[in-house]
């Protein structure tokens, strides 16, 4: 280390606030990318045979919604594109550690397309309950509507909870003195 970088880490102690988040999406991420790798073994070597038969038979996919039916028939690309995902991450993820600006940057942006996909998804399961609930295929009790009801409840409180937590992390991340300690101005 030469005095100019023993100069900046004086000038801007790194922040117990950034050490932790790194640290958390680091052995989440891991995790992430562990189970990606595996999931992107398994598919290789043809584990999901069930899966793949059920693809090719019209009458099976007739009551799949569309979005779960093109999740389906394109698996392979799914779990290789939540492995990349995982994979930048992590990377963003030791990088905010080593306290280097473009991991900064990539970590907001991936944390914002989080709360975009969390609440996306959200969305869909919701309308797709609904419209579960509400087929004629399908008849339901007035305790499975409560049940459903209570489910979704706990499920928006869960979802804007992280929504929160991520938009927080990222309004952190963008302050002054968080991006002083990774910028040196």
């Amino acid at each position: 280390m030469n005095s100019t970088e023993s100069t900046s880490r004086t000038l801007n102690p790194r922040s117990t606030f950034v050490t932790v988040v790194a640290w958390v999406f680091i052995i989440l991420t891991g995790f992430q990318t562990v189970i990606g790798i595996f999931d992107s073994i398994l598919l290789s070597t043809g584990t999901f045979k069930d899966v793949q038969s059920m693809v090719r038979d019209p009458e099976a996919l007739k009551n799949i919604p569309s979005v779960m039916r093109f999740i389906m028939q394109h698996i392979q690309i799914v779990v290789i594109v939540f492995l990349l995902i995982a994979v930048i991450m992590l990377a963003a993820s030791i990088g905010l550690f080593y306290r280097r600006n473009w991991a900064r940057i990539v970590f907001m942006g991936m944390l914002a397309a989080g709360i975009l996909w969390t609440l996306s998804q959200t969305v869909y399961q919701s309308v797709f309950m609904e419209r579960m609930m509400s087929g004629s295929h399908m008849q339901t009790t007035a305790d499975l509507q409560h049940t459903f009801a209570v489910f979704r409840i706990v499920l928006w409180i869960i979802v804007l909870g992280v929504c929160a937590l991520f938009a927080w992390i990222i309004k952190r991340l963008a302050s002054k003195d968080i991006r002083q300690e990774f910028t040196g101005e």
